[in-house]
């Protein structure tokens, strides 16, 4: 029934764990894998995949190092790590991602330094334009688009208008007095 090997179906059908982070594996439940025709751990599993081939063992430590670091915020480790790692040691993709990463330090080292920073709320903004664009389909021009746009977002601030006073103050500030006083407002 398979032809490429008895550890093809693992690899294949369990390719997603490799691509978990560790803090996430699960250590303690076990759950069924045909693939094992028993009842495994998420961590057996990586386990196993990575005894088959030490590229994909090196891959996936940098990777998890990596990705610990960036979450812990740890620029000097991130940056030595990143590094110290050599052509021959990961794999052709992980290398790749070496490469970006090396070129693109300083970008990497202001996410690290400025965690709270990110384009949450642009990313929102542009979400709720597409949103506009697909319910309002068939405004007549753009400006109208725009102004609906500009009103939804607080964006567009028209004239000021001033708030009118009141004619009579009530109940009277004068506690003797039994009739309205009457403001005149100018």
């Amino acid at each position: 029934r398979n032809k490429k090997g008895p550890d093809y179906t693992i690899f294949k059908n369990n390719w997603k764990v490799l691509l978990m982070d560790t803090s996430k594996t699960i250590f303690s439940k076990y759950r069924w894998n045909k693939s094992f025709k028993a009842y495994k751990r998420s961590s057996d599993i990586v386990e196993f995949m990575l005894s088959k081939d030490d590229i994909l063992r090196h891959s996936y430590e940098l990777v998890q190092g990596l990705r610990k670091d960036l979450r812990l915020c740890n620029w000097p480790k991130f940056i030595n790590r990143l590094n110290s790692v050599s052509k021959k040691s990961v794999s052709k993709g992980v290398w790749k991602a070496v490469k970006y990463y090396r070129k693109h330090q300083r970008m990497l080292r202001n996410t690290i330094y400025y965690p709270a920073f990110n384009n949450g709320a642009i990313e929102g903004i542009n979400n709720k334009i597409k949103l506009i664009k697909r319910i309002s389909f068939g405004y007549r021009n753009f400006n109208n688009f725009k102004a609906r746009i500009m009103m939804i977002f607080s964006l567009y601030k028209g004239e000021k208008r001033r708030q009118p006073s009141p004619i009579m103050d009530w109940p009277p500030n004068n506690k003797n007095s039994k009739s309205c006083i009457l403001k005149i407002v100018l």
